[in-house]
């Protein structure tokens, strides 16, 4: 069993020193690991989708991950990932992402054992923390409309797009919530801008995928309810991003 490990930068070296350290450690040693620099490789656009299917075409391993160039991993995660995935009924997994400190860095995520599917797909599957078999993954690739430096207003789902896919056509992949990969928790800007991509990206894919309008509720309100906690903690910058993303789900939910 071997895998391609797909990561995307943007010439950020020093968090690119940890995962390579992290890399070395690994004592499943059967891997490869290509690096998608987007000040120099053309065709990307900037755009971390097309980035990624980039890596793909030039993947030959059995299992690819995408491990965003601030991830990092335990010394024996490809290890535990090749024991899992040894099962030929499994056709990939996630694991949960979290800080040094075991805190989730990706929103809530369970520190249970499931399958993933439509009911749990947007707590299970974090694009940098997947693993998914080469074979179940096909000629599947993710929509380059969507994500990070898309050019477009949806900044966001291109994974749950993906995995929305392959589940759709048979897929049966594991979510294995005590299994870590590290990721920081987010330190950047609250913007109203990013607010607002991050919310049209998830409403889009509430809306191609058949979800219904009580999921898209809970998911506005969720995200009301995060921006009156900022708003009551004085953090305006905050309490505006999460607005911006509940409206921006309703409005990528309902305009195409």
């Amino acid at each position: 069993m071997t895998f391609s490990l797909i990561t995307v930068t943007m010439g950020r070296e020093a968090e690119l020193s940890r995962l390579r350290e992290s890399l070395h450690a690994q004592t499943f040693r059967d891997f490869e690991w290509i690096v998608i620099d987007q000040r120099v490789e053309k065709g990307t656009r900037g755009s971390l989708s097309a980035a990624r299917n980039l890596g793909l075409s030039r993947a030959k391993g059995e299992i690819v991950a995408f491990p965003d160039d601030d991830v990092w991993y335990e010394p024996n995660t490809l290890e535990k990932v090749a024991a899992i995935l040894a099962d030929p009924e499994a056709d990939g997994v996630s694991f949960r992402l979290t800080d040094e400190e075991g805190v989730p860095s990706a929103g809530w995520m369970s520190s249970g054992r499931t399958v993933l599917s439509a009911r749990n797909i947007w707590h299970t599957a974090v694009s940098c923390s997947l693993f998914l078999k080469r074979r179940a993954l096909g000629d599947v690739r993710f929509d380059e409309r969507l994500g990070v430096g898309s050019g477009t207003r949806f900044g966001s789902g291109e994974e749950t797009d993906l995995m929305m896919k392959l589940i759709g056509r048979g897929g049966r992949f594991l979510y294995e919530g005590g299994e870590r990969v590290f990721h920081p928790r987010f330190a950047g800007r609250y913007t109203v801008r990013r607010g607002w991509l991050y919310g049209n990206g998830c409403g889009l894919v509430l809306r191609r995928h058949r979800f219904g309008m009580a999921r898209l509720s809970w998911m506005v309100m969720s995200q009301g309810a995060r921006a009156l906690q900022a708003l009551l903690l004085c953090r305006p910058r905050k309490a505006a991003f999460h607005l911006a993303m509940a409206i921006g789900r309703i409005w990528g939910y309902a305009v195409p």
